[in-house]
């Protein structure tokens, strides 16, 4: 669930007159000339773009969470919708689904619990599991590796060619005339 914040922000990412602002439109033109794809394809390309300038260029958002925020905003258009044609239409118009937010949460917090240094140190000594801490287990990972695919690089002190690198040996080599 989003904060004010976040809703701040995804209210103004999706009132930002895109159309107008020349340097998006000019960045947005060479994307679509490079991606020849189907409109849903493209619809989605668009909204990437979108996202990646305002969080550029404005301020930073998850993009997944913006879209959950407004397909949430959709849905409960409709639901307003809904109840707005049914009470017109003389029927009992149901309630929404969401509600008071205090009623939902039934004293139980979204976020989860952060403990003291203290709570932590009697829940390790209590030998309690700590909530939100995952078990690793103790053992190596027993796939087969990949094989390498590139070769390996030559360091800056190697050649390609045996005659540079005798050269490179005689000339560092002490000489016994010396």
């Amino acid at each position: 669930m989003p904060n004010e914040t976040d809703i701040e922000t995804f209210q103004a990412f999706s009132n930002y007159d895109f159309d107008n602002d020349q340097q998006f439109q000019t960045g947005m033109s060479s994307i679509l000339k490079q991606s020849e794809e189907d409109p849903s394809t493209q619809k989605d390309v668009v909204e990437r773009a979108k996202w990646f300038y305002y969080t550029k260029f404005f301020k930073s958002f998850d993009l997944e969470a913006f879209r959950e925020w407004n397909n949430n905003k959709d849905n409960s258009k409709i639901e307003e919708t809904k109840n707005i044609t049914e009470t017109t239409q003389g029927t009992d118009a149901r309630e929404p689904a969401n509600t008071d937010s205090k009623e939902n949460k039934d004293g139980e917090d979204d976020k989860p619990h952060r403990f003291t240094f203290q709570e932590l140190v009697e829940m390790i000594e209590s030998g309690k599991e700590i909530p939100g801490i995952r078990q690793i287990p103790n053992k190596i990972n027993e796939g087969t590796p990949s094989e390498p695919k590139l070769s390996v690089r030559q360091k800056p002190w190697e050649t390609s060619t045996p005659a540079t690198t005798t050269e490179t040996t005689a000339s560092t080599s002490p000489s016994s005339s010396e």
